[in-house]
């Protein structure tokens, strides 16, 4: 499984829509919980990107300017003449700290400093400094209050309403994420079905290549007995039997070049299936073969199982979680905004903004910093109060909870109606179980009957000797190879029918020990050690571990 970061499946493979292909994006990878916990864009935000709306923010602002009017007004010139020409130099100052917080709500710490200096008369000083530093707090009682809001729809104050909706918070952000990593699961398993079935594939094509060969030698034998007794011109030989030998021979070619085709093709899918490379000189040879022994799999716990470990429904689940957060989060805004706000503050005054002593020569207190006035706290003021909003008719947030509630209806009906069709893929593999295995019992006896069959034309044969024995032998043999084919034909699907009531019952990887975690957003996929010991495995170009080099001389000469 490290090998596969891209996942893969027999039915796209020479396909013209192929995704790998086709849509490349689109294609499941071990990138995309990672992707879906790192998204930052709204419907798609990992938890970082929703707690980001939490991060505290620092906004400074430093503007300064100059300005030259002429007066034409006495009394509204500060004292100077008609036609005399104000002169001012201006600055604005401004620091802040902002931070929302899970409630709702928000402190800000804001420092503020206005200078001004111009040649008005009868001023205090020519140049002052007049700035504040305040603490406000701002909280949401109703709508967009709480910890339980914030965390499913986020902050208010950062909601674009009609636009983000209600599932921008950091619930449905870690919903998403398991929700993308059992979509990974679902994918893994469907490819560790696929590998299954075709690792028995390769299986059958190897017995049927050994079978055919085995078959061609035993058929050549008998054609050299043929053509021995035509040349000797022995009673009950002729040219009709050696053409009938000869036919077989070529039938058990095709069948041989056919099976070593199959072993090349159902190699490179599992490669494919594997992401592993091609290799001209080593094939994958399978060291196991299915069991021969029936399993009884009870219909109660299997669909007890199913019901309780299939992805598909775990993943369901997950999105009613996250609709039934949103509907809670949806009804908070069909109250009205009514939001608690406050404030405190220190103003400061000054000839300068920054001197060691506050003696000015002018007043008592002393002015001669402004920010000495500033810390003495002696001007100081706050706010208290409420800022209400509503409107009237609310049809927005009416909208949004009966949208939310109909799409949870619809969730739930989908995973009523995902039941059911799990109970029925289930029911449809244990009958499947079924018929595999009969025809496994069926063609085991066909094959024992075939053989006690070519055992008494075998003994017939060698008290008579003569041709017309010798064809029946022939075909016997050959009946005898097709028994063994399709008994082990019979058994590598009903190889299949068990992985995939695995599949079905959403334990395939459990079964085959695969573990699938989620650690800092990485897939890791453990493999006990007694894999790693085995002395026999399946073989590509290098040799691993996990997978030694196995090597079949006879294929590919």
């Amino acid at each position: 499984m490290t090998n596969c970061r891209f996942i893969r499946s027999n039915a796209q493979f020479l396909s013209t829509s192929n995704p790998l292909l086709a849509n490349p994006d689109q294609v499941p990878s071990v990138f995309d919980p990672a992707i879906q916990d790192s998204g930052f864009l709204y419907g798609q935000r990992g938890e970082q990107a929703a707690l980001a709306d939490f991060d505290t923010q620092f906004v400074l602002s430093s503007v300064w300017g100059h300005d030259e009017r002429v007066q034409n007004n006495r009394f509204l010139s500060g004292g100077l003449l008609p036609g005399e020409t104000l002169v001012e130099d201006t600055g604005k100052f401004s620091a802040q700290l902002r931070k929302p917080i899970r409630s709702g709500g928000q402190f800000a710490l804001i420092h503020d400093w206005d200078y001004n200096e111009s040649n008005r008369t009868g001023l205090l000083f020519p140049s002052v400094f007049d700035g504040t530093l305040r603490l406000e707090f701002r909280q949401p009682v109703l709508a967009g209050g709480g910890f339980r809001y914030t965390g499913i729809a986020g902050p208010m104050s950062s909601s674009l309403q009609g636009v983000t909706g209600v599932s921008q918070g950091v619930k449905i952000a870690a919903i998403n994420t398991d929700i993308s990593a059992i979509d990974f699961e679902l994918e893994v398993t469907k490819l560790l079905r696929d590998v299954e079935s075709s690792y028995w594939q390769l299986s059958l094509a190897y017995l049927a290549y050994e079978q055919a060969a085995s078959d061609l030698l035993d058929a050549e034998r008998l054609l050299t007995n043929v053509q021995t007794r035509v040349r000797a011109q022995a009673g009950g030989g002729g040219t009709a039997d050696e053409a009938e030998i000869k036919s077989i021979v070529y039938q058990i070619n095709i069948e041989k070049n056919n099976a070593l085709d199959s072993i090349y093709k159902t190699e490179s899918q599992l490669r494919r299936l594997m992401s592993l490379p091609l290799d001209r000189c080593r094939l994958i040879c399978p060291a196991d073969r299915p069991v021969e022994a029936e399993l009884l799999a009870d219909w109660e716990a299997s669909l007890g199982m199913a019901l309780d470990s299939r992805p598909e429904l775990r993943r369901q689940g997950k999105s009613i979680q996250s609709l039934e957060l949103q509907l809670v989060a949806a009804r908070n805004l069909t109250m009205p905004r009514l939001d608690f706000v406050s404030a405190i503050r220190t103003n400061g005054f000054g000839d300068h903004l920054l001197r060691d002593e506050s003696f000015d020569g002018l007043t008592r207190e002393g002015y001669n910093s402004a920010y000495h006035a500033l810390l003495r706290g002696s001007q100081t003021g706050w706010e208290l109060g409420f800022q209400f909003e509503m409107p009237l008719g609310d049809r927005l947030a009416e909208t949004r909870v009966r949208n939310i509630r109909l799409q949870l209806a619809k969730a739930r009906a989908i995973l009523r109606e995902q039941e059911v069709e799990i109970s029925h893929e289930l029911a449809d593999v244990f009958r499947e179980l079924d018929r595999t295995w009969m025809d496994f019992s069926y063609n085991q006896m066909r094959l024992e009957a075939a053989r006690t069959r070519a055992g008494a034309i075998q003994t017939q044969f060698g008290v008579k000797g003569d041709t017309e024995t010798l064809i029946a032998l022939a075909r016997a043999k050959r009946s005898v190879s097709e028994a063994e084919l399709a008994r082990a034909s019979s058994l590598v699907q009903y190889a299949q029918a068990q992985a995939d009531l695995q599949f079905r019952m959403g334990t395939l990887l459990r079964m085959n020990n695969i573990y699938f975690s989620a650690e800092d957003f990485r897939v890791v996929w453990s493999v006990p050690d007694h894999f790693a010991q085995r002395p026999e495995g399946m073989a590509h170009g290098d040799s691993s571990p996990l997978y030694p080099v196995t090597h079949n001389p006879d294929v590919g000469n």
